[in-house]
Formats: structure tokens, sequence, C-alpha cells
């Protein structure tokens, strides 16, 4: 059975975090694409590419993210 995975490209701004963003794009996706299985964001784009913005883990943004991967039932990395 095929495996479904989208990868998303969106545009990173430096200036503040963009985990609302991800989490709206990744409910557009399920949308779009009800069959998709993993979601796959670059390594930058929940912070950005400025390092004065890091990110603790665990923290707020992780538990944000695994409750939307829990909440379609998806792989997200």
């Amino acid at each position: 059975m095929p495996f479904a995975i989208a990868g998303v490209q969106m545009m990173v701004p430096a200036l503040h975090s963009n985990l609302i963003e991800m989490l709206h794009r990744i409910d557009l996706v399920m949308i779009r694409f009800p069959w998709t299985q993993m979601i796959v964001f670059s390594e930058l784009a929940q912070c950005g590419p400025v390092p004065n913005q890091p990110v603790t883990l665990p923290g707020p943004e992780e538990t944000s993210l695994q409750a939307a991967a829990a909440k379609h039932g998806i792989w997200l990395i």
C-alpha cells in the first residue's frame, strides 16, 4: 500500500514564531489531501533562521504540534 507524504514549503519569517501558520498548513493539507499520512516541514519552519528564538523541548510548541498530529492521525516531521 502506498504511503502518502506531503512536503510543506512556506515562507519562514525570522521575526516571529511560525507555529500558528504551521498548524494552519497542517489543517489545509488534511482538508485538501485527507489520505496524507506524513507531513514534512523544513527544519527552520517553526522559528526561522535566527538563533535568538530557540524552542525549548519539551515545550508548548512541541505540544501543539503533537496535538495536531494526533488530531489528524499523521506523522509530523
